[in-house]
């Protein structure tokens, strides 16, 4: 036998612990008690019901009991019932808007998009006069969307802001803008530069489907917007 053979036989095996693991007996884990789990204490809860909102004890067996009594729970299900049909109604109304407005022509989306553009400059100049004459914010008649350039000598500017704003009935159907005072006005309003870019700008634009579309749903939140604003 050789010197490492007989080093390794003499070497003791209970440094690392692992020898003296075999004399555990199964016996002395048996006498380790483990406590017993207490009990999770119940606390009340409010009743969903927002008329009554009393407390009540729940189940841990029916957790989907929320309510202090049947007459709450009847309530709570009616109004759950509802909430259920007014969002049901509410996606077959966009399903319905999004057939709609995919068969919509070019032609229909332009009308529209006009109509929302134009109700966005008359709430945006909601406390402004005529932009064509003396006529005060307070006129009791007709308010309409003037365009300083008109759509049939420059369609690129039909829907831009700066050349859209509001005027009354008098001006704009009757003196075809009363242009001459609009200029006047319109450069105390938005100023000299602009109103030069205005008549400089002059080309003829065609618009597809998809940027009218897209148009369309950047009016309705201005209108939005708007609205809420001037409600203030």
């Amino acid at each position: 036998m050789n010197r490492s053979s007989e080093l390794k036989r003499k070497t003791p095996m209970n440094r690392t612990g692992f020898a003296r693991c075999d004399r555990v007996e199964i016996r002395d884990v048996a006498r380790v008690e483990l406590a017993p789990a207490k009990p999770k204490k119940i606390k009340p809860k409010k009743c969903k019901n927002a008329a009554c909102r009393g407390p009540y004890m729940p189940d841990p067996a029916k957790p989907f009991i929320e309510w202090c009594s049947p007459d709450c729970g009847a309530v709570i299900a009616l109004a759950r019932l509802e909430k259920r049909k007014e969002a049901q109604a509410k996606a077959t109304r966009a399903e319905e808007k999004r057939k709609k407005e995919a068969g919509r022509t070019v032609k229909e989306w332009l009308k529209l998009a006009e109509k929302l553009v134009n109700q966005y400059v008359r709430l945006r100049d909601a406390n402004d006069g005529c932009i064509s004459c003396h006529m005060p914010s307070h006129y009791d008649g007709i308010w309409t969307a003037s365009h300083f350039k008109s759509v049939g000598s420059n369609s690129a500017l039909r829907f831009n802001t700066w050349n859209i704003h509001k005027g009354c009935e008098q001006c704009n159907l009757f003196k075809s803008g009363n242009i001459a005072e609009y200029e006047r006005r319109l450069v105390l309003k938005i100023g000299a530069e602009r109103v030069e870019w205005l008549k400089s700008h002059e080309r003829v634009r065609k618009y597809d489907a998809e940027y009218l579309q897209r148009l369309c749903a950047i009016a309705r939140k201005k209108i939005r917007r708007m609205t809420a604003r001037n409600s203030k």
